[in-house]
């Protein structure tokens, strides 16, 4: 038994330390995972712009820890605020795992942290959704029996309306217009927006104006950590014009925040590109312009794609314009003059030469008379 304590086995001993760490870790982990699935879900009934508030504890058996699971339904066209905030009550600091994504598994955004004896922490989780889903959320405290812990949480979550195009303005000879679309997220490909149908239809001398959103990823660690995203990054929007010969369609797309780089693309149907540029940071807006050389009725696809922004919500505005065709010069008729300018010249020019002749006429004739007089003298 005395070679148990012996240095050697010692040394053996402390060499293994971080694969014996490693391993407890590990098993802890699958444990935190056994409870998640054994955890009992709960339901949460939520409506559009009304705040949701649950409180509990999370300590398990002998304090070692617990999951906590809340489902709700979410429409598409919404961004999901849920702030959560979790409160040391008592034993040592615990580790802690939230996250927020869809019932059928895995977090769209999360957070892996330590809550210390005495303290608080506040995180905001914002996901924007374009389609009905059931979402979860998800806490879970990582203590032991032999280190214990206890947690208070309050959760908050709140459903913000975030559409596309809730209102579209039209411009008509110096009067407009507005109306409501059915769009609940504008479509992210032309196909879709093919099947959506167009948002409006333009003659020439009309425009429209229409607001939307895009989800960047956006990340703020602080006082209080706030996580941001979406996987909405392309917006189509299709457009009918009847164009005359000579008009143009012309967009401009201007984003809401000065971090933000946008891409605009006016496309036909099967996804051909017939103009495109970029924003530029700073509220720069980009323009795109389509020239028709034909009259007829036709579908033009106005394609919004978020390149970079820094920011967790952004907006932009989209202008549509079909101009008229420029009217040709109209030529006043004018009465001929008596003389066409070609007489006119040839007149001119045979007038003066009649007067040059006549003059040096005059001057020869003039000389001659001069020399034909004789002076005669007088005799005394």
């Amino acid at each position: 038994m005395g070679k148990i304590f012996d240095y050697p086995y010692l040394a053996i001993t402390m060499r293994k330390a971080p694969l014996i760490a490693l391993i407890v870790l590990l098993f802890a982990a699958s444990i935190t995972v056994v409870r998640a699935e054994q955890a009992g879900v709960e339901r949460i009934e939520l409506q559009i712009e009304q705040e949701k508030v649950v409180r509990g504890s999370l300590a398990g058996p002998e304090n070692s820890g617990e999951t906590k699971i809340y489902e709700f339904e979410v429409p598409g066209g919404v961004r999901v605020e849920t702030t959560i905030t979790m409160s040391h009550v008592e034993y040592l600091s615990a580790r802690i795992i939230l996250g927020i994504g869809l019932s059928t598994g895995g977090y769209f955004l999360s957070q892996d942290d330590i809550v210390t004896p005495g303290s608080s922490k506040t995180y905001l989780f914002s996901w924007y959704t374009t389609s009905n889903e059931t979402f979860r959320i998800t806490l879970t405290s990582i203590a032991d029996r032999y280190a214990p812990s206890v947690l208070n949480y309050t959760v908050k979550i709140i459903l913000r309306p975030e559409r596309d195009a809730p209102i579209v303005t039209v411009k008509s000879d110096g009067k407009q217009s507005t109306y409501m679309t059915s769009l609940v997220d504008a479509p992210p490909t032309v196909a879709e927006a093919a099947a959506a149908g167009p948002i409006a239809t333009l003659a020439p001398g009309e425009g429209l104006s229409l607001e939307g959103r895009l989800s960047p990823s956006y990340a703020e660690k602080g006082q209080i950590v706030k996580l941001y995203g979406g996987k909405d990054i392309d917006d189509v929007y299709a457009v009918r014009v009847k164009p005359e010969a000579g008009s143009s369609l012309r967009v401009k797309l201007t984003p809401n925040h000065g971090s933000a780089v946008l891409s605009l693309s006016l496309m036909t149907a099967d996804g051909f590109t017939l103009d495109a540029s970029t924003s530029r940071e700073g509220f720069v807006p980009a323009t795109a312009q389509v020239n028709f050389t034909r009259q007829g009725d036709q579908e033009i696809y106005v394609k919004v794609s978020l390149l970079r922004a820094n920011s967790p919500e952004l907006g932009y505005t989209l202008e549509v314009e079909l101009t008229r065709a420029p009217q040709k010069p109209t030529i006043t008729e004018q009465e001929p003059p008596l003389f066409p300018e070609s007489q006119a010249r040839t007149i001119v020019i045979g007038a003066s030469a009649v007067i040059i002749i006549l003059t040096f006429a005059s001057i020869i004739v003039g000389r001659f008379r001069r020399r034909s007089m004789t002076a005669y003298g007088y005799e005394w």
